[in-house]
């Protein structure tokens, strides 16, 4: 409850016409409920959002960003992460003696793909389009994303953005205690020779402490072409792991590099008709099995201007199971009000490997995307789900029954200003 209302004042402070500041922001809030047949799943979640930035608050070049949430879980995945969380809350200045920025607070590392530091970082801009800076600082709790004096981080990176390509990266090191708990270096890179080509590249590699080598983290390059009013094509390759830490874990998990690669295509028949299709295939070294989905539809919309409708079929071939799942959509797009409401269905069929039953798994949904004002806007979504489990034996239904019901509700409300 401090958090939520530091966060209001915050917010009030920064709508006041204060000095010369230009402020912009955005306040959301949502609920998510679950309800099934066994209680024990049953779980409500509610967030609460702040995004805010102030510019020229004490000069110009000067500002202040905040990032900001909070939320309730009657079900959580962890519950040592706090409720209430500042994701960023940082001060800085642009353009000190013309090259320099400096940012003070808790932030993420641009240049440096998921670092960051509660502390300070330092940019030189030497050029254009490039620069070079240093950080460092304690580093957010990784479990909690709590203030700890236990962990520090510091690293440095280097940058070249110019609008037809672009490449950025560096160098971390957290200390847990004073010993090495994580070490990798991390970069990205972009291309755009045209306006209908788009090239993105990331790549990590960790230090790897107990073997003291470097070994690939993650790996991942997407491409996306578009040919004129006709079809816009996709592709990616990536390869991940998880990452270790190597003083602060006391737990193990599986480090085996995944790879998965994905290719996705939208063709326009007509202006208003789209066939699509979506393949992914993957593979694991834990016990080199492989995986493929793939995805097949069509989708027409302007029906008298404001009709829709989408189907598709999707199957999977996920390691240990095959599924099948057959989807249908209609909806209405109208502009004034801009809003957008769809109802859904959809039939699963899923089998797994060595299981004595299969399961069938019928979803009905619906849902309303509405734009209030340039500023407001509002959406929800309901579904409905009956989940039949097919060829069960006897131990298994003097055990329990086999069919089960759940509805879920998403809502929510955001404000841009």
């Amino acid at each position: 409850m401090r958090l939520i209302a530091a966060l209001m004042t915050l917010a009030a402070l920064f709508a006041a016409p204060a000095y010369a500041a230009k402020v912009r922001g955005m306040v959301s809030g949502s609920v998510y409920n679950h309800d099934d047949d066994v209680s024990a799943q049953d779980f409500t979640v509610t967030r609460f959002n702040v995004r805010l930035n102030a510019d020229d608050i004490a000069g110009e070049g000067t500002y202040l960003t905040l990032r900001a949430t909070t939320r309730s879980a009657g079900s959580d995945y962890n519950r040592d992460i706090p409720g209430s969380r500042i994701e960023t809350l940082v001060a800085g200045a642009n353009g000190i003696w013309s090259f320099l920025d400096v940012a003070v607070g808790r932030q993420w590392l641009r240049d440096i793909p998921t670092a960051r530091v509660d502390g300070a970082a330092v940019t030189a801009h030497l050029g254009d389009y490039s620069g070079a800076g240093l950080f460092g600082g304690q580093a957010p709790d990784p479990y909690n994303d709590t203030v700890s004096g236990d962990y520090t981080t510091f690293g440095g990176y280097a940058f070249y953005r110019a609008p037809e390509a672009g490449v950025s990266g560096g160098y971390v090191t957290t200390l847990f205690k004073g010993n090495e708990d994580l070490s990798f270096i991390s970069g990205a890179g972009y291309l755009a020779p045209s306006t209908d080509l788009r090239v993105y590249a990331t790549a990590r590699s960790d230090h790897n402490v107990a073997k003291g080598q470097w070994e690939t983290t993650n790996l991942s390059v997407s491409l996306n072409y578009r040919a004129g009013q006709v079809a816009r094509l996709g592709a990616a390759y990536n390869q991940y792991r998880a990452v270790r830490r190597y003083e602060s874990m006391d737990y193990s998990l599986n480090y085996d590099l995944q790879t998965t690669m994905r290719f996705s295509g939208d063709f326009n028949v007509t202006p208003d008709l789209v066939v699509y299709g979506r393949f992914d295939a993957r593979t694991r070294e834990t016990d080199s099995k492989s995986a493929t989905l793939y995805v097949a539809g069509v989708r027409q919309k302007q029906i008298m201007d404001w009709l829709y409708y989408d189907i598709s079929y999707r199957g999977v071939n996920y390691f240990t199971s095959t599924s099948s799942q057959y989807a249908a959509a209609v909806g209405a797009d109208l502009d004034n009000p801009d809003l957008t409401a769809e109802l859904s269905a959809s039939l699963l069929n899923n089998e797994q490997d060595g299981a004595a039953n299969s399961l069938r798994q019928m979803v009905y949904g619906g849902s309303v995307d509405w734009r209030i004002t340039d500023q407001l806007y509002a959406s929800g979504k309901i579904e409905v789900s009956n989940e039949q489990y097919l060829d069960v034996d006897s131990i298994y239904t003097a055990k329990a029954t086999d069919t089960y019901n759940a509805m879920t509700f998403f809502l929510y409300a955001g404000y841009n200003f």
